[in-house]
């Protein structure tokens, strides 16, 4: 016999979003692109002590806060690009495969 939580879960899908940058787009759960884009958010989370640099969150909750930590992480380097949230293609999610993120190039 399934408890109630196992009944829960196996209905439950993850939710997938699209990170778009300057080269790529990129297609996860929300914890596959805080890994996948980690670096970045790293990078300016240790410039965030300098003037003018603004706070930087490395573990946030939703895609939007992410595209948001990694704008920020790209103002405190002084790096060029941009990050922005899309839409989601149907073919993406066809093409993902959990415990992945999906690269998809422009």
């Amino acid at each position: 016999m399934k408890t109630f939580r196992e009944y829960i879960n196996e209905d439950r899908k993850p939710k997938l979003g699209a990170i778009e940058t300057d080269r790529r787009i990129y297609v996860g759960t929300i914890q596959e692109l805080i890994q996948t884009l980690s670096y970045t958010l790293e990078v300016g989370h240790s410039y965030e002590h300098e003037k003018g640099n603004k706070k930087v969150n490395l573990k946030p909750k939703t895609f939007k806060a992410l595209v948001k930590a990694l704008e920020n992480s790209l103002h405190n380097s002084g790096n060029r690009g941009f990050y922005s949230l899309i839409d989601m293609k149907d073919e993406w999610y066809d093409d993902y495969e959990p415990g992945d993120t999906l690269s998809v190039s422009k």
